[in-house]
């Protein structure tokens, strides 16, 4: 197995598993392989850096004795749940055994030399502090810090591994009973024989043999073969205004599925796009939003990413109230409304067929000074068959111009192009299809796949030949169970297209 990670054990023979690379077993998890054996102690080094947390957040104390293992182990099934299913970031401060160290960790005459892991203030939502009690109640040992807290991070926790257990090995009804003791769902890993991989090449580590020391290896060695992710999110924006969020994965296996989200109620031009447009929320007040980009490859494994995006409440020339886009009569009839109007010399009404190049179709006067409500009105007579979008901006009596947010039309059942049916068998499927189209020649097609309100979900690109061409389709669990579009467009340009139903 590629990648392997080489764990020696000095106490317990022939402890094996393998975290996350599901490669042996149709690539499940797709992380990597941990294997573990006899042998010498090699050591894994963490980079620091200092962190400021506001009073609200949480310490979760790692401390382990007699007395509190049972209580300490549940902490993971803790940020297991966090990270998997509120996207919530964890700050990891690791065990300092020098008790002179200058970054040893000290809050409210607790010294936390066994580690600790942190959730800042700024993430603790109404859903988050429900399963904090939740914790709390199952003896998690936390609290919550009442003044800024100053400390080095050792790292920045946004995945949790998946692992695959070898049932054959003797240690695995301890590895077992780590997760049941952590309360973590027993889908957070698989059963398969990994013996044929103990060979293999890959870096050294020593883990500890207890419960806790089991997961913080795992997490430990998840940190450098998770998808590796690189945001592109603005800093700061006006209320009103909108910017382009962009996602780069590697590391992972592609294609990826992306979900971008907004902690205020930001908005997406394409939430499932890797690049976007996020319209900020509307605050009476400056704050600061949270935005966070989800990212999932076709194994199934996941990592997220997160910025602090100030808004700022400064007053707009405009005080846009709504601007909406509807289908009439084969128009598309574009609306909104301002609430006042500084200096506001006119609109322009711009259209794109990709949210990236855009076009003027039109302009309407503005009403220069008012504090009145206006109302706005403008129908595209020649609008796009395909999917397209709408985007709205105001120039002042000197030239300057600010841009609203940007509004996206679907087009009929996801697709509206001229296209040609395509065979999809079976249809419904449960877990895999197969499609034919026909080609004059050797080139590539890309399928698309569409929800049912024409959000673009999923893609992949096939190599084709001359002829006829029966082409594959694994869900390996991506898709959920309802109603979608497959679209199936040629190098050449040809489309295919269909409905498909996942049971």
């Amino acid at each position: 197995m590629k990648n392997s990670l080489k764990l020696k054990l000095n106490q317990k023979p022939d402890f094996r598993f393998v975290i996350g690379s599901m490669f042996a077993l149709s690539l499940a998890f797709g992380i990597f392989s941990v294997i573990i054996h006899m042998g010498s102690v090699n050591e894994v080094k963490a980079a620091t850096g200092k962190e400021t947390f506001s009073p609200g957040s949480l310490i979760i104390n790692l401390e382990e004795n007699p007395h509190t293992s049972s209580k300490t182990i549940k902490a993971f099934g803790m940020i297991y749940d966090l990270i998997r299913n509120h996207d919530v970031p964890i700050k990891w401060i690791m065990a300092r055994p020098d008790e002179n160290s200058q970054d040893e960790f000290n809050f409210n005459s607790v010294v936390y030399r066994k580690g600790a892991f942190i959730i800042s203030a700024r993430f603790i939502t109404k859903s988050v502090s429900e399963r904090i009690s939740y914790w709390q109640s199952q003896g998690v040992i936390s609290e919550f810090s009442s003044i800024p807290l100053t400390v080095y991070v050792d790292e920045t926790l946004t995945s949790f591994p998946g692992i695959l257990i070898d049932p054959n090995s003797p240690e695995y009804p301890t590895i077992e009973s780590y997760y049941s003791g952590a309360m973590i769902p027993s889908d957070a890993y698989k059963k398969g024989n990994v013996s044929l991989q103990a060979n293999k090449s890959g870096k050294e580590i020593n883990p500890p043999t207890s419960a806790s020391g089991f997961f913080k290896n795992i997490l430990e060695a998840n940190l450098s073969s998770q998808i590796n992710l690189m945001a592109s999110i603005p800093s700061s924006l006006k209320v009103g205004q909108y910017s382009t969020v962009h996602c780069i994965s590697k590391a992972g296996t592609a294609p990826y599925i992306y979900h971008w989200s907004s902690m205020l109620g930001g908005t997406f031009q394409n939430p499932n796009d890797s690049s976007t447009n996020y319209s900020s929320p509307p605050v009476s007040r400056d704050t600061i939003d949270v935005v966070r980009v989800r990212v999932t490859d076709s194994n199934g494994k996941t990592n997220f990413q997160y910025r602090l995006v100030e808004i700022k409440s400064a007053t707009l020339p405009v005080n846009l109230l709504s601007f909406t886009a509807n289908k009439k009569d084969g128009l598309v009839v574009l609306n909104w409304s301002t609430a006042s109007e500084l200096d506001n010399d006119f609109f322009s009404i711009e259209r794109s067929v990709d949210g990236k190049t855009w076009s003027t179709i039109g302009k309407l006067k503005g009403k220069g000074n008012t504090s009145a409500i206006q109302n706005y009105l403008f129908t595209d007579k020649e609008p796009m068959k395909e999917l397209s979008y709408y985007r709205l901006s105001q120039t002042d009596n000197q030239g300057k111009s600010e841009g609203f947010r940007v509004l996206r039309l679907n087009p009929v059942k996801g697709i509206s192009q001229k296209s040609n049916l395509l065979n999809v068998n079976p249809n419904p499927f449960s877990e895999s299809f197969s499609f034919e189209i026909q080609s004059q020649k050797s080139e590539s097609a890309e399928m698309s796949l569409f929800t049912a309100q024409g959000d673009v979900i999923l893609k992949r690109t096939y190599a084709i030949r001359n002829g006829s061409n029966k082409l594959f389709f694994s869900n390996n669990g991506l898709l959920s169970e309802g109603t979608y579009y497959i679209a199936v467009k040629s190098e050449s340009g040809k489309l295919f297209s269909s409905k498909i139903v996942k049971q």
